[in-house]
Parts: structure tokens; sequence; C-alpha cells
């Protein structure tokens, strides 16, 4: 698979994930435990950790305890918008992205995905 080809399916992910971020924090989806596995079931890996943009960096645990207390406590205007995804490194069964994600303010984040 080229670069090119696995930047857009990386694309797709980052931004599937993004948009279940924005449908859960701003309370479309119901509150329920099935509605947050189907958003959230398998987004994350168990060794998976997270730099926040104050740079507090949280494991999966973390992340999905606050994920399942933030149901619906931004408003319905919030939308995450990710933009400039650039392939940082690539391995075997895993990439390394850099891209933007731009909500109330920008924040640049660089993450590891499995492929």
């Amino acid at each position: 698979m080229s670069d090119r080809e696995l930047l857009s399916i990386v694309t797709v992910e980052i931004r599937r994930l993004h948009n279940a971020f924005t449908e859960w924090f701003t309370g479309s989806c119901d509150n329920t435990d099935e509605n947050f596995e189907n958003l959230f079931g398998n987004m994350f890996a168990d060794n998976f950790t997270m730099t926040n943009p104050d740079g507090v960096m949280a494991a999966t645990s973390i992340l999905l305890d606050n994920l399942k207390t933030s149901h619906g406590q931004k408003s319905d205007d919030f939308k995450s918008n990710v933009s400039g995804l650039s392939l940082l490194q690539r391995f075997s069964d895993t990439v390394s992205v850099s891209y933007e994600d731009t909500q109330t303010s920008q924040h640049l984040n660089t993450t590891w995905l499995n492929i």
C-alpha cells in the first residue's frame, strides 16, 4: 500500500474518532453503554496514551473514564475539525501521523495508529 493510500485510510479513522467525540460531547446520542461502546469500543489500544493540549498524559482507562463522564458537556455548536494530516513514520503495522484539531482553539496532535 502506498503512503498516499495509507494516509487516506488513516484520515478516515481519525475523522471518524473526532466525529464520535463531537457526537458524545454534544449529547446528540443517548448516554447509554451501548452507544459508548459503538463510538469508542475498539478505538484505543490498551497501551494507548493521549497528551492533551495542557501536556497532561492519559492512559486508555483514564481517557475512557473521562469520556464516559463528559457526555453532553459541550454546546450543540461544538465541532472538531481535523486537517493537515501528515504521515510521519511507517512501520509494518503502525503509523505515526500529525494533524491539527480545531475546536474552540487549534491543537496540533501526533498519534500512532495500528494498521
